[in-house]
């Protein structure tokens, strides 16, 4: 079934305030199954650790981003097909850990490889520029403060391209990873990668209300790392059980941020597809 032609009244209550509400669902999300946490942050694990061993390394990365997409493409198509707040925690409740890791792992693979290909150019362009502006200048003894300080400012410029590269398709980002949460198969998944550089995207990217969503996620995820980072020198400075903590909360952190992310790029398909939302006149 194309869950696009499906009912999903949540989502249209979720428009009223889109930025609070898909932290608030993410959130809930986590709370009413707590298993899929603990589960899904030891596959991470697990496969973090795997990525350490030569040759298998590559398979234990490849399948760590795969998993990743999984969760949040399972995240984002419950929440879709959620016809009220009832269904989407009831629901939540009863949902396999298995299945929620493996379940759409064909769409996660052509995501994954999408995005590592994009990633790929990108990273192309970065050697090409960093060469091009004297990257490959070592510093020697006899070079004075004023030639390294040239050096290391031409090696930074070299970064600027990239960096605005990313800005730029970071803005329609969340259309193409809505469009992969709600894609049906390897080819179509793969395909919603590169619609970011579709002039269609874009299109749709430039309404007021998309704007203002993405704006205002972007402040408050600035917000949310800042204060993750604070805490995170906090609890540095206490020996041993500090880190401890640190990974944990870096952990849980993680995983209800892909949720949190999951929620929020399906709105965003849903905003910039759909246009305005139109205002409920029942009361009128």
């Amino acid at each position: 079934m194309d869950e696009r032609t499906d009912g999903h009244r949540l989502i249209d209550e979720a428009r009223s305030n889109p930025v609070t509400n898909a932290i608030r669902l993410g959130w809930e999300f986590f709370l009413q199954n707590k298993m899929l946490a603990v589960v899904t942050i030891s596959a991470f694990v697990v496969l973090e650790f795997l990525t350490m061993i030569p040759l298998l390394g590559l398979l234990a990365m490849v399948a760590l981003g795969v998993v990743g997409q999984g969760v949040q493409i399972y995240v984002g198509r419950h929440f879709y097909r959620s016809h009220d707040i009832v269904a989407f925690v009831e629901e939540a409740k009863m949902i396999p850990p298995a299945d929620f890791l493996l379940r759409y792992k064909n769409q996660a693979l052509g995501a994954w490889l999408g995005w590592f290909l994009v990633g790929s150019v990108l990273m192309l362009i970065f050697m090409i520029a960093f060469f091009a502006g004297g990257g490959v200048m070592e510093i020697s003894e006899t070079m004075s403060d004023e030639e390294v300080f040239r050096m290391f400012a031409a090696m930074g410029g070299s970064l600027i391209p990239v960096l605005l590269i990313v800005m730029v398709l970071s803005y329609v980002y969340p259309i193409a990873q809505g469009r992969i949460i709600l894609s049906e198969s390897f080819g179509e998944a793969f395909r919603a990668v590169f619609s970011i550089f579709t002039p269609a995207v874009w299109q749709e990217a430039m309404q007021g209300e998309y704007f203002r969503f993405v704006f205002v996620f972007g402040l408050l995820l600035l917000g949310v790392s800042f204060a993750a980072g604070i805490v995170a020198a906090l609890l540095m400075m206490i020996p041993f059980l500090g880190w401890l903590l640190l990974a944990v909360v870096m952990l849980l952190g993680y995983y209800v941020m892909i949720v949190v992310f999951a929620i929020a790029e399906v709105l965003a398909l849903e905003i910039a597809e759909t246009g305005p939302a139109i205002p409920d006149s029942s009361g009128d």
